[in-house]
């Protein structure tokens, strides 16, 4: 055996040398744990060690809202929930000064109450707005950097994947967590429409107002289709909130009370039900 700052130092050196060679930085960490184990206190510690934490950390009921919530997401997606939130912002907001990215940022932050991804949200609203922000003249760092950035904001409003992961690593309350996220996630938002703002009376080259003209009429119309978000959100939160359910069974009634609304709007075809549950799966690399 050797001392722990021996060991310290060969574990991470193995370490920085596994990344080096493109392993993956979960196995790199595992791999590496065990070593040090092996290295500071014995071989029988390092397999016992192997034999139960990998069960005994993935076997968790509350890692079941993951999976979840993503599919929540995708089903909010197929029932065209993001189509509807865009266009309900852009009617509102696209003749602000930075219209178009104050919109995408609005309505991205409307999404993480369905995703609880930032990959998923930023995903979708890159196939979504981008485009329509180079149509209108947009500069591209400032649109790529103001989806990134609303992107972030689904880690913050509830339901937060993140917040998921962070509570049953850290023995916290889940459902404390996705509620403490939801004031923090409005104000980034706020401070986000604020930065866009500033920079387009400053810079108004990098962002053109659309000239465009939205009726009264449409602004209102366009409200009556993004009552599927609200749903969801009153769903998911309301009913952790007021202690009606625990987060994995919020989890649960969000991903159903989506499929509901991909069966009342229509949407619902087996091509597209078969690749929204896979999308809620993992993914082979």
């Amino acid at each position: 055996m050797l001392d722990p700052a021996t060991a310290g130092i060969i574990v991470g050196a193995v370490l920085f040398l596994m990344l080096a060679l493109g392993v993956h930085i979960g196995i790199s960490l595992g791999l590496c744990g065990i070593l040090g184990i092996y290295l500071a206190i014995g071989p029988d510690a390092a397999w016992a060690q192997l034999a139960t934490i990998p069960f005994s950390t993935t076997n968790s009921f509350e890692l079941a809202v993951i999976p979840l919530f993503i599919l929540m997401g995708s089903l909010a997606t197929q029932a065209a929930l993001t189509t509807d939130l865009y266009r309900a912002a852009y009617a509102w907001l696209g003749r602000l000064p930075g219209g178009l990215a104050i919109a995408t940022t609005m309505a991205s932050a409307a999404f993480g109450a369905a995703c609880g991804s930032t990959l998923v949200n930023a995903a979708i609203f890159t196939r979504m707005a981008m485009p329509e922000m180079a149509r209108f003249g947009y500069d591209k760092r400032l649109s790529a950097g103001c989806i990134a950035a609303a992107g972030t904001l689904a880690s913050l409003i509830p339901p937060s994947i993140l917040m998921v992961i962070y509570g049953i690593i850290t023995e916290q309350s889940i459902a404390q967590l996705l509620m403490a996220g939801l004031i923090p996630g409005l104000l980034s938002a706020a401070m986000f429409v604020l930065v866009i703002v500033l920079i387009a009376k400053w810079r108004p080259e990098l962002c053109p107002r659309p000239d465009i003209r939205i009726q009264w009429s449409e602004r209102w119309e366009s409200l009556k289709h993004v009552w599927g978000i609200g749903l969801l959100f009153m769903l998911v939160i309301g009913g952790i909130y007021f202690g009606w359910f625990i987060p994995t069974y919020a989890g649960a009634i969000g991903a159903f009370g989506a499929f509901l609304i991909v069966l009342g709007k229509g949407r619902l075809s087996r091509g597209g039900l078969v690749d929204t549950f896979k999308d809620a799966g993992p993914r082979p690399r």
